[in-house]
């Protein structure tokens, strides 16, 4: 059942809003792909405005709601004229969505198990098939950055492409 809602709400292009068991925080956003592995959501705020991708294994999924006047509401704040790309390929599975992403990407943030209310902002490096090498960055307020091995089956969530991860990152690159 859930599936196949999921695959219905991604051809609605229906605001959702999904919590996931892994963590406390609510997710908003607009189903860009899902199958029984992975999902991928384009992220919005409250005031409509894109906060970037995450991806998360699909069994993850706790509750999705919508439909409600809050979800029409921000939906009717969404620029619609910006199109979103998946930048992995469709049929990835959320291991290979984190290597793929963490490598080739600047920054991403890595939400783990362990880690209930964050996330680290890091650069993957190196992995095997059960550990990441990860230049870890610290927060715009630090700015300090170090290295970290991660477990690979500790990382439930990653997020790209926010305006906080970019922001961060385009300070770690400024060498202050």
């Amino acid at each position: 059942m859930l599936l196949n809602e999921l695959t219905a709400l991604k051809k609605a292009s229906e605001l959702v809003t999904i919590v996931l068991d892994s963590c406390t925080d609510q997710l908003t956003g607009i189903i860009h792909t899902t199958n029984n592995r992975v999902t991928a959501l384009v992220l919005y705020c409250e005031e409509g405005e894109y906060q970037g991708w995450t991806f998360f294994e699909t069994d993850q999924i706790n509750e999705i709601y919508w439909g409600d006047r809050e979800h029409r509401a921000i939906a009717s704040l969404i620029d619609n004229n910006l199109q979103r790309v998946l930048p992995i390929k469709n049929n990835a599975t959320f291991s290979s969505c984190v290597v793929e992403l963490g490598r080739r990407l600047e920054c991403v943030g890595l939400y783990t198990f362990r880690e209930e209310e964050g996330f680290d902002l890091v650069k993957i490096v190196d992995f095997s098939s059960e550990w990441l090498k990860v230049m870890a960055y610290g927060t715009k307020s630090t700015l300090s950055s170090g290295w970290k091995i991660i477990p690979r089956e500790e990382v439930c969530r990653i997020e790209i492409d926010s305006p906080y991860i970019n922001k961060t990152a385009q300070l770690h690159k400024s060498g202050l």
